[in-house]
C-alpha cells in the first residue's frame, strides 16, 4: 500500500471514528462528573453523621436580678458563639489524618445565643453547638457592644461575671465584639500565642 492509499484510508476512516471518539470522551466525562458528585454527597452525609447538635445552658453570673439583666442589655445588643473548628489545634497539627484535617479546618461560623429567665428566676443562656463525635468542637462566645464606645463598659460587666474569664476585645475589624471563656467548658490553647478557646469533648 503506497502513501497515497494510506492517506486516503485515514481520511475515509476519520468520519466513522470521529463520533465514536467524541462519544467515548463524553461518556467518560459524564461518568467522572457523576462519580465526583456521588462521592461528594456521600462524604457530606458521612461528615454530617459525625456531628450531633447539642443544647447547652450556662449562667454568666449567679443570682442576677432582672434590673441587672436589663442594664446588661443596655450595653450589649446580643450574645453569640463562634464555632472555630472541630478538634483541637494540637490534634489537627500533629495527629490528624488527611480527612480529619479537612473536617478540622477553620469554620468561624457564628451562632446566636438566646437568653431568658428560668422558673427559678435565674438568667440563663442557651447555646446550640454541633459536637463532632470523634474530634469534639472548639468554640468561643462573645458579646456585641451596641457601639465601639461601649466596649469598656461591656468588658467591665463581663469581668464581674464569676463564670466568665479571659475577657478581651476582638482584634479583628469587628471591634464591637468582646470575647470571653466559660468556666463550665474545657479550655484549650490555639496556634495563636495567648489565645485560648472553649472546647467540648467528643460524644
Amino acid at each position: 500500500m503506497d502513501a497515497f492509499s494510506l492517506h486516503l484510508d485515514v481520511h475515509q476512516l476519520w468520519p466513522a471514528l470521529k463520533p465514536i471518539l467524541i462519544g467515548s470522551a463524553v461518556v467518560t466525562t459524564v461518568i467522572n462528573v457523576t462519580w465526583f458528585l456521588i462521592s461528594s454527597c456521600l462524604n457530606a452525609i458521612a461528615r454530617r453523621a459525625r456531628l450531633r447538635v447539642k443544647q447547652h445552658h450556662f449562667v454568666l453570673k449567679e443570682s442576677i436580678t432582672r434590673e441587672e439583666y436589663t442594664s446588661v442589655f443596655r450595653e450589649i445588643s446580643a450574645f453569640y458563639c463562634l464555632v472555630v473548628r472541630y478538634g483541637t489545634d494540637e490534634y489537627i497539627s500533629k495527629m490528624a489524618s488527611d480527612g480529619e484535617r479537612f473536617e478540622g479546618r477553620q469554620l468561624l461560623k457564628v451562632r446566636p445565643i438566646s437568653a431568658a429567665f428560668d422558673e427559678n428566676n435565674q438568667a440563663k443562656f442557651e447555646l446550640k453547638l454541633p459536637i463532632h463525635k470523634t474530634m469534639g468542637t472548639q468554640f468561643k462566645c462573645f458579646a456585641v457592644a451596641r457601639s465601639v464606645d461601649r466596649v469598656p463598659a461591656v468588658i467591665a460587666i463581663l469581668e464581674k461575671c464569676e463564670h466568665a474569664s479571659d475577657v478581651k476585645q476582638s482584634d479583628s475589624y469587628k471591634r464591637e465584639r468582646v470575647f470571653f471563656l466559660l468556666d463550665q467548658f474545657a479550655v484549650v490553647d490555639t496556634i495563636h500565642a495567648g489565645i485560648k478557646n472553649n472546647y467540648v469533648f467528643p460524644e
